[in-house]
């Protein structure tokens, strides 16, 4: 049963971080060329919604239990998001470079 809930967080976060990969590679956060992009994504994302859509139907009860224990861990996001040492909540702009040099 809890491999279960971890294998279905794992392909919940697998999708969201492929949508974030585009989401990033199309505002020009990432500069570097990514391999596939973005039919590779874009099958991640298919893939991981089917996977998520089915064990919904064939396990309703393991994957609500499972949804619901990511979601214990938003209140202490925004708990320790607000905590800032400054009092300033300064918005830092994310570059991601690879040195690909071997």
């Amino acid at each position: 049963m809890l491999s279960n809930m971890v294998v279905f967080t794992n392909f919940l976060f697998f999708g969201l971080l492929a949508v974030a990969l585009i989401k990033m590679k199309r505002k020009g956060m990432i500069k570097t060329k990514t391999i596939g992009y973005p039919a590779v994504q874009a099958v991640i994302i298919l893939f991981s919604a089917a996977l998520i859509i089915n064990t919904f139907i064939t396990q309703p009860k393991q994957s609500l239990l499972g949804a619901c224990l990511v979601l214990l861990g938003v209140p202490f996001y925004y708990y320790f998001k607000s905590e800032r040492p400054s009092g300033k909540k300064e918005k830092q702009k994310l570059t991601v470079e690879i040195d690909n040099r071997a």
